[in-house]
């Protein structure tokens, strides 16, 4: 990719209190050996305000599923010189409590020393994935930030055949001797806005997966992971009988139901570890009277079947657009 930054309009970070130079993740993808990822982020600190913002970086992780190694952590003056670096004894984890679910996740701390204004902040951080993915892992990458970005990058060395992409159009490609990488060079500033469209109508996108993914073969797969799951206990014909008593139609007896697990379950967000995609039984959350999306959606599902209602259970993304070519 080269190391020199592109040319940028003098206004393009004025009015803020720090600027990213580069925000570039690189990632080397071996089928059925690793997947490693390093981002590399510089970061030059412009106002006082900026110092307070970036006097900690911090890295969300799963540790059961991946290891993280902060790798560097120097700080320059405005001649280049490091007056300061961040060390290994002074970094620290914490649960990640920045939203509702309940998981495994974790934050890695990150304190910067010696920043004043002028400086510029390097950061390395490598994340390698505890398994060896047959195929590459559906990763859904934005090249805005809330701060002006000089030169973003998603670079991809190793089995990049197996790979298929959907990018946005103002996202560049290029292919080296190394491998393949996507940059977009004085991006736009994201701002949270109220009933905003998903950001992939109008924001720097890229999607990378498996080329090979199918989604009705992933369908099967998951059916057969839980098919334990999607027996029907007896209790079952019981809270039938009593919720639909009475109900001729279908879509009587559907509503009916569907009331008795909004009405007799709380909703508790596990996802973690196995839970995060492997379900209860419907006889342990009938017995525990909670359960998660996948919970509910099992019970129901099992509850309609035995009152005679077809059903079927669906993936619905509530969080952005599905990419339909990248299962």
């Amino acid at each position: 990719m080269g190391t020199e930054l592109p040319v940028t309009p003098p206004a393009y970070a004025a009015g803020y209190a720090a600027h990213y130079l580069r925000r570039v993740r690189a990632i080397d993808y071996r089928a059925g050996q690793h997947y490693r990822a390093t981002d590399y982020i510089t970061v030059k600190v412009t106002e006082p305000a900026g110092v307070s913002d970036f006097s900690t970086m911090q890295f969300t992780f799963d540790p059961l599923a991946e290891a993280i190694h902060p790798n560097r952590l120097p700080v320059r003056d405005t001649n280049g010189n490091v007056v300061a670096e961040g060390k290994m004894a002074d970094f620290y984890v914490l649960d990640d409590s920045r939203n509702r679910l309940a998981t495994h996740d974790k934050v890695l701390h990150l304190p910067v020393p010696g920043l004043q204004v002028g400086h510029t902040i390097e950061i390395v951080v490598t994340r390698c994935d505890f398994g060896a993915p047959k195929e590459f892992p559906f990763l859904s990458h934005r090249f805005d930030r809330s701060l002006p970005v000089r030169r973003a990058a998603v670079f991809v060395t190793g089995d990049t055949a197996a790979i298929d992409e959907v990018a946005a159009p103002t996202v560049q490609k290029q292919r080296t001797a190394e491998g393949v990488y996507w940059f977009v060079d004085n991006g736009p500033i994201s701002r949270d806005e109220v009933l905003a469209q998903p950001a992939e109508k109008y924001l720097p996108m890229l999607h990378l997966g498996s080329a090979s993914n199918q989604w009705a073969a992933l369908g099967r797969d998951y059916l057969a992971n839980i098919a334990d799951r999607l027996t029907a206990p007896a209790v079952l014909g019981e809270i039938v009988r009593q919720q639909t008593n009475g109900l001729a139609s279908a879509e009587a007896r559907a509503m009916a139901l569907a009331r008795y697990c909004q009405r007799s379950l709380t909703y508790k967000a596990l996802e973690f570890g196995r839970r995060a995609r492997i379900p209860n039984a419907p006889d342990v959350v009938l017995h525990n009277k909670y359960g998660d999306c996948k919970d509910h959606a099992v019970l129901l599902h099992q509850l309609l079947q035995t009152a005679g209602v077809p059903s079927a259970l669906a993936l619905v993304n509530t969080h952005g657009t599905v990419v339909e070519r990248l299962p």
